[in-house]
């Protein structure tokens, strides 16, 4: 999506700004980057998808005292924690169907975006047509039986995104997470990790939008310096309408879902870390090279005496 697009239109009061000339302090977070590696241009968060099996149980998530999977009602995702079982195992037999992205994140389901276009949201600034997530419709082979199977392949889909985001101006900002139906977020810096959750929707609302400087109780920003930001966000979508969105904001500024310039798979200019398996390698290299070169000392010894 391009980083034109507003987030929303609401401006940010500029709290900092306000403390400084009451003499008073206000509160904020701060990150240092994880890597101050030059500005370059990204290509997007690396995105696993999943759909799956609508009838399954299999949620964990503990609601009015009950564990989802062993009601009569509990089939599908409940809870960003039943994430991790279809994660480890994408080949198992609660997966229908996976995708790969590189993108920025901000995606939907058609159910969405056909009520997005009706005009049933209002005129809230965050509801319009995005790209559709590319693990939905059409297929019932999994759906259950009428009146909801016109509409279940659009629903129980999960993505995991993945990667770095570049800040190039040094400054307060705040960012933000839309989502229907729950999510976690984490901002990770050189110093410490930020984050975010929406776990479950069971006795909660559907699609809602959240400031990491809200749930921080930062109320002068959150301070980020010039580098790269690891980024860790699970989405998923239980039934009905699905969208979720990644945005940022100067403090003092607006809303826009970040640009994929801005977001990147890895950073930069950097060279990974070896595996496990190189390491290993380049160890008992360096064993049996100690090894023969005292073999050939012990035999020159030998020679020599």
């Amino acid at each position: 999506m391009s980083g034109s697009r507003s987030f929303t239109r609401q401006p940010a009061v500029f709290v900092a700004a306000l403390a400084t000339s009451l003499l008073t302090s206000v509160a904020h977070a701060g990150l240092i980057p994880l890597v101050a590696a030059p500005a370059a241009i990204g290509t997007g968060l690396a995105g696993s998808w999943f759909k799956v099996d609508d009838s399954a149980h299999f949620s964990n998530f503990v609601y009015n005292g009950e564990v989802i999977k062993d009601t009569a009602w509990g089939t599908g995702i409940w809870s960003v924690s039943d994430i991790a079982q279809f994660q480890a195992a994408p080949s198992g037999p609660l997966v229908k169907q996976t995708a790969q992205t590189v993108s920025a994140v901000s995606f939907a389901n058609d159910v969405y975006n056909g009520l997005a276009t009706g005009g049933a949201y209002g005129s809230w600034n965050l509801d319009y047509v995005r790209p559709v997530a590319p693990v939905v419709g059409p297929s019932t082979s999994d759906c259950p039986t009428a009146p909801e199977a016109p509409s279940c392949d659009q629903w129980n889909y999960a993505a995991v995104f993945s990667g770095y985001l570049y800040i190039g101006k040094s400054g307060f900002y705040d960012l933000g997470i839309f989502a229907d139906d729950g999510f976690s977020f984490t901002l990770r810096g050189g110093d410490q990790s930020l984050s975010m959750l929406k776990d479950s929707l069971a006795g909660g609302s559907g699609r809602s939008s959240h400031s990491l400087a809200d749930t921080l109780g930062a109320s002068g920003g959150v301070e980020l310096q010039v580098g790269y930001y690891g980024i860790d966000l699970s989405y998923y979508n239980r039934l009905q309408a699905g969208v979720i969105d990644f945005g940022i904001k100067p403090w003092d500024g607006f809303w826009e879902t970040v640009d994929k310039d801005q977001l990147f798979t890895t950073v930069p200019g950097t060279v990974p870390e070896p595996s496990s398996t190189v390491l290993l390698a380049l160890g008992l290299a360096g064993l049996w090279g100690s090894r023969s070169l005292t073999r050939r000392r012990k035999a020159l010894a030998a020679t020599a005496r």
